[in-house]
């Protein structure tokens, strides 16, 4: 507890000029429509980039269960095939 109290004692100029740097990020986004807007179409064309590709990977992970599932629905077919040819010779 003492370490955490130190390093916020050493980094407090830091801290507080991010902490303000939030403020008036927040304060500007708030109260002037261009630069909300700006902010909102850059978060989501950032968000959206991440979901596109959290989207690939777990797309990427399911072909293993869709793979085992068609290769059991092909033997299905090919039963299914071999009893229609034997009965029709």
């Amino acid at each position: 507890m003492q370490r955490l109290f130190l390093f916020l004692y050493q980094y407090r100029a830091f801290l507080t000029f991010l902490f303000l740097e939030i403020v008036c990020s927040w304060l500007i986004i708030q109260n002037n429509s261009y630069q909300g807007a700006r902010y909102f179409n850059s978060s989501n064309r950032l968000v959206a980039g991440l979901l596109s590709t959290s989207n690939s990977i777990t797309n990427f992970f399911d072909l293993t269960r869709v793979n085992e599932e068609l290769a059991q629905e092909n033997a299905e077919l090919k039963t299914k095939l071999r009893q229609l040819n034997e009965s029709l010779i």
